[in-house]
């Protein structure tokens, strides 16, 4: 089967930082499969702030780096807004992300075009938006002139919904990384064959959202208990977020390595923090 291109070109807007997100991983992976299949696409990466940089001297260098990375993402997106292709825009779910990634669709929104962007969710901050929060009210504002806003999942879909969202708009679009998983029978006979202790993995960015704090929590409890098993977790420390329970990525590390250092202090139980894993290591 072959694709007959027409002359225009897709241009795809994502926020892209030091560490690396869903959202980056999720827009490349998009990028990459429409240039294998004949597609002409404009990659426009907007910077993404690195808050491990506070603290050092240099910060404000970093910081005029990302304003003026920045102003040339903008201005790319800005006459991609005023041409005629296709936009896709897998935009942020902060205030500033919004506008940051979102600049384009605005521009489209206040010019009246209809019909030729996809806005991508990859996340779910938005799900604690309420319908007059000012992020519900941009979003609203992004969806306008969009064919499709994308989710990952049902509930996030009908989140969206009830912010305002057309449904007709709103599409569940699975995430990438769903596996069907094993039965319990089939577990059980894994271990058995194997003849090792219990593994598990907690895979995944280090933020304080994804839960990795209370999986280490719960390795502690079980250590206590005498239950023999190896534990992983694996993902870097990100500071893209301000968590409840650490205010910077240099607390969480210290927390981890203690917590770690705790934990294999226990006679069953031994738990490793690999600090990222990518390609065929991952």
């Amino acid at each position: 089967m072959s694709i007959v291109m027409g002359p225009t070109t897709v241009t795809c807007v994502y926020g892209r930082g030091a560490y690396v997100s869903g959202q980056r991983l999720a827009s490349e992976l998009l990028i990459e499969g429409l240039r294998a299949r004949g597609w002409r696409v404009r990659a426009i990466p907007t910077p993404v702030l690195d808050r491990s940089d506070e603290t050092q001297a240099r910060m404000w260098q970093t910081r005029l780096r990302m304003v003026w990375q920045l102003c040339g993402a903008w201005l790319r997106g800005i006459r991609a807004a005023f041409g005629s292709g296709p936009l896709y825009v897998n935009v942020g779910q902060t205030r500033i992300a919004l506008v940051r990634d979102g600049l384009p669709v605005l521009i489209r929104s206040l010019l009246g075009s209809q019909g030729r962007i996809v806005l991508s969710l990859h996340g779910s901050f938005f799900v604690a938006w309420t319908r007059e929060a000012v992020e519900a009210r941009l979003l609203r504002r992004m969806a306008r002139p969009a064919a499709f806003v994308t989710v990952l999942g049902e509930k996030q879909r009908q989140h969206l919904i009830g912010l305002g969202i057309p449904s007709h708009k709103v599409v569940v679009m699975d995430n990438t990384c769903l596996v069907t998983p094993l039965a319990d029978e089939e577990c059980e006979r894994k271990q058995a064959a194997d003849g090792t202790a219990i593994r598990v993995l907690f895979l995944s960015n280090l933020m304080e959202s994804k839960g990795y704090a209370e999986f280490i929590e719960a390795i502690a409890i079980l250590a206590k208990k005498g239950q023999s098993f190896r534990a992983t977790v694996c993902g870097v420390v990100l500071d893209a977020e301000r968590g409840d329970r650490f205010t910077t990525a240099q607390a969480a590390t210290e927390w981890i390595q203690r917590r770690c250092e705790e934990i294999n202090a226990s006679a069953a139980v031994r738990i490793e923090w690999v600090q990222g894993a990518f390609g065929r290591e991952k």
